[in-house]
């Protein structure tokens, strides 16, 4: 029995070490946060929709610039953008969420 309760436990450290971001959806067209295709590039980066969400959310400076860095930049990469937001406290996750509704986005909208 004591097995199945360090199975059980293992499995919850392990999911929540997994974060993951969340689901943006603009348009009819949705991306996880942190995808580096170039259609995400193209709607976060090139149209500035990321710079503008950022300014408006109440996000630490540092959290700001490496969620620009690892979207927007040569840098790219899904794990960082990934590492970032699992290192955020829930209210800056929520202010995030927040700032992309008022531009536009859907967050975690499954459309069909």
């Amino acid at each position: 029995m004591k097995a199945w309760y360090a199975i059980i436990a293992g499995m919850v450290f392990f999911a929540a070490g997994c974060t993951s971001t969340f689901m943006m959806v603009k348009n009819g067209t949705g991306y996880m946060l942190g995808s580096e295709s170039n259609e995400v590039y193209h709607m976060l980066c090139e149209s500035g929709d990321l710079q503008k969400i950022l300014l408006e959310s109440q996000l630490r400076q540092e959290a700001k610039d490496d969620l620009y860095k690892y979207n927007c930049s040569p840098e790219r990469s899904r794990d960082k953008v990934k590492q970032v937001f699992a290192a955020m406290v829930p209210a800056e996750r929520k202010a995030l969420r927040i700032a992309f509704k008022s531009n536009g986005y859907e967050i975690n909208a499954m459309h069909c």
